[in-house]
């Protein structure tokens, strides 16, 4: 099984949802009421997505093999009053 490592952004829809969205890998996003329910969606969309492009030869990003991959990396943005 080939693992691929995907930079993944969540942003607030404004209904009230919230989006996930691969920024290293195009058209692969997923929606979600909560920001865990999006990256659930988001697995089963990247791994839809990622077959397709293998199936086709079209680009991904680059392989990771299980030493050098972990469960999951965040950036968190955190904002504080001054």
């Amino acid at each position: 099984m080939k693992s691929y490592r995907l930079d993944v952004t969540v942003e607030p829809l404004e209904d009230g949802r919230f989006l996930a969205l691969a920024t290293n890998l195009n058209g692969c996003m997923a929606e979600g009421d909560t920001i865990a329910e999006a990256f659930e969606n988001f697995e089963d969309a990247a791994r839809m997505v990622i077959s397709y492009r293998l199936k086709h030869g079209w680009d991904l990003p680059p392989e990771v093999t299980d030493s050098d991959s972990s469960i999951f990396e965040a950036r968190v943005l955190v904002k504080v009053a001054s």
